[in-house]
Parts: C-alpha cells; sequence; structure tokens
C-alpha cells in the first residue's frame, strides 16, 4: 500500500494492540514501531499510533515504551 499509494496517502497507526502491545515485551514494542516507521513513515506520510484504542490489560512499561520510543 506504501509503495502504490504513499504519495497521495497518510498511514495511521499500525502498532499491534492485539498481539504487541498487550502480550509482547517492551522490547516487542520498539522493534514494531522500528518497523512501522522504516516501512510506513518512509519518505513522510505517517502517523505513529496504536492501531486502535490501547485495552485495559496492557502491561504499563508496554505503554511507557511506546510512548518513549515514539520520541
Amino acid at each position: 500500500m506504501k509503495d502504490l499509494y504513499g504519495d497521495r496517502l497518510c498511514f495511521h497507526g499500525g502498532i499491534s494492540v492485539q498481539k504487541t502491545l498487550p502480550l509482547g515485551t517492551a522490547a516487542d514494542v520498539r522493534k514494531e514501531e522500528e518497523d512501522r516507521i522504516r516501512v510506513l513513515g518512509h519518505n513522510g506520510g505517517y502517523i505513529l499510533a496504536p492501531s486502535h484504542t490501547i485495552q485495559a490489560g496492557t502491561p504499563p512499561e508496554n505503554i511507557v515504551a511506546f510512548l518513549q520510543a515514539s520520541r
């Protein structure tokens, strides 16, 4: 999608609220962020964010890792 439409669209989200944020480690969260920024953020047009609302039960350390890595 990025290759086809990235010059005309802005992508938003992409950080998993079903797998990575609630079930992964802080390192998993940072890795997923790096991957999304590398792919979706290439040449701009990406807003780094969770794919949807962060669910109850998500470990606080994963939320902190997300916020720190996004800086």
